[in-house]
């Protein structure tokens, strides 16, 4: 031992780009392909390369020692080519990656325009739904209303008959195909946003909304309009 250094203590040094060479062209390190397969190189093929060409890197990494100024140089050395390392592992992840983020962009362009006619022709579904279930619930309310009417005496105002409840329709319905069910709910139209109180920012959509499904039921400048919505389960 010399200075506080193991006598067996390896001293890095950056491998140059012939030593590289002369490592791969060792028989040991070559990796043989049948001769009728031509050479493509794989995430797998790419690893063991890029874990060859950073050997001596890997080698030394398990044994860092620093006791003295030279020591820290060496292991300095070890910092810039490892961090060399991972910048070229890096880069050859993402060439690998590539094509077959390319590949996804292109399945999902052929698949996007058939979606997007489908989510169209959903949303005219749910609003003329919305529309008609909407219509028949005030034509029913208007229906108690005018019951009630014809059970008042216009002399006491009393009611002189039992008056019958509201028919709405039910919120589930059986379909061939299966069931759907709707749900009250609305959205939120901004009419003025310079109306809207100070409180909902920009105006916020979220707050305005939280506000109106906490019981508010006016807000200068803006508008609760009701709409239902529909959840569907197919028959098994």
């Amino acid at each position: 031992m010399e200075d506080g250094k193991p006598d067996d203590y390896p001293v890095f040094e950056a491998p140059t780009t012939a030593e590289v060479h002369n490592m791969l062209a060792d028989p040991d390190n070559v990796i043989i392909y049948p001769a009728d397969d031509i050479f493509r190189e794989t995430p797998e093929t790419a690893l063991i390369t890029l874990k060859q060409q950073n050997e001596i890197l890997l080698k030394h990494l398990a044994n860092i020692i620093i006791t003295n100024k030279d020591e820290r140089i060496n292991v300095g050395d070890m910092l810039i080519t490892g961090r060399k390392a991972i910048k070229e592992v890096k880069a050859k992840l993402a060439e690998l990656i590539q094509p077959a983020k390319d590949e996804q962009s292109r399945i999902k362009s052929i698949f996007d325009p058939f979606i997007t006619q489908l989510e169209t022709g959903l949303l005219s579904i749910n609003r003329a739904m919305s529309n008609y279930d909407l219509e028949q619930d005030q034509i029913a309310r208007q229906a108690l209303i005018e019951s009630i009417k014809d059970t008042v005496d216009t002399t006491t105002g009393e009611i002189t008959e039992t008056v019958g409840a509201l028919e709405i329709q039910s919120k589930t319905t059986q379909a061939n195909a299966g069931t759907f069910s709707k749900q009250d709910s609305f959205d939120v139209i901004i009419i003025s946003p310079d109306l809207i109180p100070r409180q909902y920012c920009d105006p916020s959509l979220v707050k305005l909304r939280a506000a109106f499904k906490s019981g508010i039921t006016e807000i200068p400048g803006a508008l609760k309009q009701p709409k239902k919505v529909y959840q569907t389960r197919t028959m098994k």
